[in-house]
């Protein structure tokens, strides 16, 4: 096993550098030995922590497991000697009820607890902590959910539409998710923001119409009484 000489511009860099994380994607496009022989997978794992070592810095290398390793829990592929030299080790796994649920689990940690582990949730194209608690990714995008359904609302109002809180031909949601304005939204997240917003009292439903012939609306609560709600 030798060092290539892209492994030794790529160290030369490293050292002028010194970065604190480096990762490593993945182990099977940068390992050229034989993934079973254990000898030569520790010899590749030694030149990187001999790397990690020069430079003070943690150096993480992605690799897939095999059929094997997923169908044990394990991760794990090629010979034992990948799990063996590395002074930890994590295994990331999706949910098999959720799609967009994964879960990272501490397989090995030689100054640490093994066994715990950490669910992230995919939403709107990032990977969130999903501890039960409000990320603050979640809440900026609720945020601006809830800043351009209001925005949406009073437009709408004020061009004279009405628009429904009950699904209909003129459902709210719908009608703000086909909108230019909409910013991406979904009609589920503009439902969700419109149930956020009933709850707080920013937006009210009011009924109008004839005796025999009611109808439910939206209407934005600060211009219904001239305040805005506390929350």
């Amino acid at each position: 096993m030798e060092p290539t000489p892209l492994w030794h511009a790529f160290a030369t860099e490293a050292l002028a550098f010194r970065p604190r994380l480096i990762v490593l994607d993945t182990a099977a496009d940068l390992y050229g030995g034989d993934e079973i022989k254990r000898g030569q997978v520790r010899q590749f794992i030694g030149m990187l922590r001999k790397l990690a070592i020069e430079i003070d810095c943690a150096i993480v290398l992605l690799a897939h497991p095999s059929v094997q390793g997923m169908q044990s829990g394990t991760g794990l592929s090629g010979s034992t000697g990948w799990g063996n030299s590395v002074r930890s080790r994590l295994y990331l796994t999706a949910d098999k009820d959720d799609a967009n649920l994964r879960v990272l689990t501490n397989k090995k940690a030689n100054y640490g607890k093994v066994g715990g582990e950490l669910r992230f949730r995919y939403l709107e194209g990032a990977f969130v902590l999903d501890d039960g608690k409000p990320s603050p990714v979640a809440w900026l995008l609720n945020k601006q959910a809830d800043e351009t359904y209001v925005d949406l609302l009073s437009k709408l109002n004020h061009q004279g539409q009405r628009l429904s809180p009950s699904p209909s031909q003129t459902y709210a949601p719908k009608i703000m998710a086909a909108h230019a304005e909409a910013n991406g939204l979904t009609k589920r997240q503009l439902a969700d923001a419109q149930q956020r917003l009933l709850d707080k009292g920013t937006v009210k439903i009011v009924e109008e119409g004839s005796p025999s012939r009611r109808y439910r609306r939206l209407l934005v609560a600060s211009e219904m009484y001239g305040e805005v709600p506390s929350n």
